[in-house]
C-alpha cells in the first residue's frame, strides 16, 4: 500500500525524469542560416533568365563536392549543393552549403541557406556553421556570391553565334 510520502516522493520523481527528458529533446533555437536575394530583370524572359542563371551555376560549382542536384526550365527552378573555401583558425575550410534559384518572367530569386563545413586536411570532419566567426564568413562568401549571379544577369546575353 502506498503511503502518503510514497506517492509525494513517486510525482516528484516522475515530474524530475519528466523535466529530463524534456530537455534532453529541446533545441537550441539558431540564427537564420539564409540569404536571399530577388533580382527584377525587367522585359528578360523567363528562358533567357533561365539559360543565364544556368550557364552562372555551372561555372560557379566547379569543386566535386559542388552539384546541380535539380534543374527543371519549365519549373524555372535549379538546386544544387555548391562549396565556397575560406580560412578559419588557419585551417583550411570548404563550406557546402544549398542553392535555390528561382524564375519567373522578368525575375529571379537566389536563396543560399543550410552551411555545413569541414577542414579540406580532415574530410571526414563536418559540423553545422553555428560559430559568430564562421558565420561571418560564410555571409560574406554569400553576398559575394549574390552580387557575382546579380551581374552575371544583368550583363549576360543569351544570344549566341552559329559560327564556329
Amino acid at each position: 500500500m502506498l503511503t502518503n510520502l510514497n506517492l509525494k516522493f513517486m510525482k516528484k520523481l516522475f515530474f524530475l525524469i519528466a523535466t529530463c527528458m524534456m530537455m534532453g529533446c529541446a533545441v537550441a533555437p539558431t540564427a537564420s542560416l539564409k540569404a536571399e536575394k530577388v533580382i527584377e530583370m525587367p522585359g528578360v524572359s523567363k528562358d533567357d533568365l533561365f539559360i543565364r542563371a544556368n550557364e552562372w551555376a555551372t561555372k560557379q560549382f566547379r569543386f566535386p563536392e559542388s552539384v546541380i542536384e535539380y534543374s527543371d526550365k519549365d519549373a524555372g527552378t535549379i538546386m544544387g549543393k555548391y562549396t565556397t573555401d575560406y580560412s578559419m583558425k588557419g585551417h583550411a575550410t570548404r563550406t557546402l552549403q544549398t542553392m535555390i534559384i528561382e524564375i519567373k518572367d522578368e525575375k529571379v530569386r537566389i536563396t543560399i541557406e543550410d552551411p555545413w563545413y569541414r577542414y579540406i586536411a580532415n574530410p571526414s570532419y563536418r559540423k553545422q556553421v553555428l560559430a559568430d566567426r564562421a558565420l561571418t564568413l560564410v555571409k560574406k562568401r554569400w553576398d559575394e556570391t549574390i552580387i557575382s549571379f546579380e551581374e552575371t544577369l544583368k550583363n549576360a546575353t543569351t544570344t549566341r553565334k552559329n559560327e564556329w
